[in-house]
């Protein structure tokens, strides 16, 4: 196995000394010094560095020092598959996609052998690629379980794929940052932009097998809207299966005026939230009628020829079906709540 650099700090309040993927492992720093004096803050005269750490100082003079996630592989490429997979597990953990998570490169930690990438890529990524954040060794963790599962590999790279497409951040959500902050955009761009992120979330769900089904013969609901039985059992049993808690409710965002999307199908029904008033009109639904609804969106708004109800489609709608496929990941690979 090779080493390589990843520019990562891990500032966790604890990290093992390695945690085991499928072909690959990621290692951290394990010396007593450094585990005595990881993830919390020391007098800066009391602290001696080294070379695998990092420094964040604080306006008092006092540090966090963390150690270098490196990555051992059999070559850049398959290190660099690791690395993606951590990054793509950063963005789920986080629900949002940050600049600095993305397109960072396995880097050789032997300067004379940069493998496929050129020397002055090398150097620059050495100089430039540099992050301390919380909850990466998290991510390495959630990385190394998805890394045995292929399909669970898909689903999350689909969803951050999802995330890089159209995504709001999470302040943004907050009802004090605005009662309707996303209205629907009329640009094609954007629209075309949160129907794929919609459809590679949905997508997401559907490499976990827990998408609501339904076909003509055996639809998934009543004329009137409610579930036939069967189908509902059918689909609880799936949930169940993946340890999924089919008792917890999830939120569903809903604000500004009723749309089209919202007059054309039966909306998930649940106690709307304290915050709820006015245009806001957020709600806990069951998980069960949250699936159904982003089956519905995915199908008749977003993946086939737009209709016109997709004129109506907002941020809030993809951040649904986001956070619903989320949820999911997150929970049947025993880490939810993130």
């Amino acid at each position: 196995m090779k080493s390589y650099r990843t520019g990562f700090f891990a500032l966790d309040d604890s990290v093992p000394a390695r945690i085991a993927g499928s072909g690959w492992s990621v290692y951290f720093d394990a010396t007593d010094e450094a585990n005595e004096c990881r993830a919390r803050v020391v007098p800066a005269d009391q602290f001696r560095p080294l070379p695998t750490m990092s420094i964040s100082t604080y306006p008092s003079g006092n540090i966090i020092p963390a150690s270098e996630i490196t990555i051992a592989a059999r070559s850049r490429i398959a290190a660099q598959r690791a690395l993606n997979l951590i990054q793509a597990c950063c963005g789920i953990i986080a629900g949002e996609v940050l600049a600095f998570y993305e397109d960072a490169i396995a880097i050789p930690s032997d300067p004379n052998d940069p493998e496929d990438i050129r020397r002055d890529e090398q150097i620059a990524a050495l100089r430039n690629q540099s992050l301390g954040a919380p909850g990466l060794g998290h991510a390495c963790s959630l990385a190394a379980k998805v890394s045995r599962r292929r399909n669970y590999q898909y689903a999350v790279h689909k969803l951050f794929l999802s995330f890089r497409t159209a995504s709001a951040a999470i302040v943004d959500l907050d009802p004090a940052q605005g009662l309707n902050r996303f209205r629907a955009d009329a640009d094609p761009a954007a629209l075309v932009a949160f129907a794929s992120a919609v459809t590679l979330a949905f997508s997401a769900i559907e490499e976990l097998q827990l998408e609501s089904r339904g076909s003509t013969e055996r639809p998934s609901s009543r004329p009137d809207g409610s579930w036939h039985p069967d189908r509902l059992a059918e689909l609880e049993a799936r949930l169940v299966a993946s340890r999924i808690d089919t008792t917890e409710l999830i939120a569903w965002t809903e604000r500004g005026g009723v749309t089209r999307i919202e007059r054309a199908r039966v909306r998930p029904q649940g106690q709307r939230f304290n915050w709820a008033t006015g245009p806001v009109r957020d709600r806990d639904v069951p998980i069960t009628d949250a699936l159904r609804a982003a089956s519905w969106l995915r199908s008749k708004v977003t993946t086939h020829k737009f209709a016109a109800e997709t004129r109506s489609l907002k941020l809030y709608d993809v951040h649904n079906v986001q956070f619903l496929a989320r949820r999911l990941v997150l929970e049947s690979m025993r880490s939810w709540p993130p």
